[in-house]
């Protein structure tokens, strides 16, 4: 019979919250949810398109490819919603690693913001006011997301490394919301680019904390790394639109 560990035994508590759970290996079940994640995705995309009055810009060229590309970058947060209620209803805990909370913030901030570019769009009485509407409903875009990053970093089971990824997302996309909210209600913000180019740091703070991990050789199931990579994608998708966007703007 084997001594009970002392107490003075050094235990890496963080190694110990970071540890693998025990997760179904990736099926045809899995493709499929995220084939239905993408359909979603695209459905949901062409309704926001469809609104958009038609007006000639440089991006009607690209549009058709990022629409796609869009769509199966994002098809895998949106399939997350239905693991999460599978797992739920089986008495499975999830999610419990950082990377599942970046697949379910990520799915949710999609459908959230399209639904906010598509209620903004329908129920803006006159073109005077489009521009301060449509800044209103994309400030509440982005604080959704900011509230739902806070809840994710103060998840107790997150190691500290990814509790500050998720504080330091929470705040860019808090100072993305705000400049949004005060132009709309008719207030000049002189620092409204600073949330804009704050976000450009997003990708590297996530791959600063996964370079921790792998320095302190933490453990985490599949999901998890579909999480970071679908965001990483996604995130780095928005900022190489913004780029061709200034470079092309006339």
């Amino acid at each position: 019979m084997t001594d009970p560990p002392s107490q003075n035994t050094p235990i890496d508590k963080e190694l110990i919250d970071a540890a693998v759970v025990e997760q179904p290996r990736p099926g045809i079940i899995h493709m499929m949810l995220w084939t239905a994640g993408t359909a979603i995705a695209l459905t949901i995309d062409r309704m926001a398109q469809d609104l958009v009055p038609e007006k000639s810009s440089p991006f009607d060229s690209i549009q058709p490819g990022i629409s796609a590309t869009w769509a199966v970058v994002i098809g895998p947060a949106i399939a997350a919603w239905a693991i999460l209620v599978r797992r739920r209803i089986r008495g499975i805990r999830f999610p419990t690693e950082a990377g599942e909370w970046l697949l379910l913030v990520s799915g949710a901030d999609f459908v959230f913001s399209q639904f906010c570019a598509i209620t903004g769009r329908l129920t803006e009485d006159t073109e005077a006011m489009q521009s301060e509407w449509l800044l209103l409903w994309f400030g509440v875009a982005h604080l959704f997301p900011a509230i739902a990053y806070v809840i994710a970093a103060l998840y107790n089971r997150q190691p500290r490394s990814w509790m500050v990824c998720f504080s330091l997302i929470a705040t860019v996309r808090f100072l993305m919301c705000l400049p949004l909210f005060a132009i709309s209600f008719g207030v000049l913000w002189p620092y409204l680019t600073f949330g804009s180019f704050s976000f450009l740091c997003l990708p590297l703070v996530v791959l600063v904390t996964i370079a921790v991990d792998i320095r302190r050789r933490r453990r985490y199931g599949w999901l998890h790394w579909v999480g970071v990579v679908t965001y990483l994608c996604r995130t780095s998708t928005l900022i190489g639109l913004m780029f061709w966007l200034l470079l092309t703007a006339k």
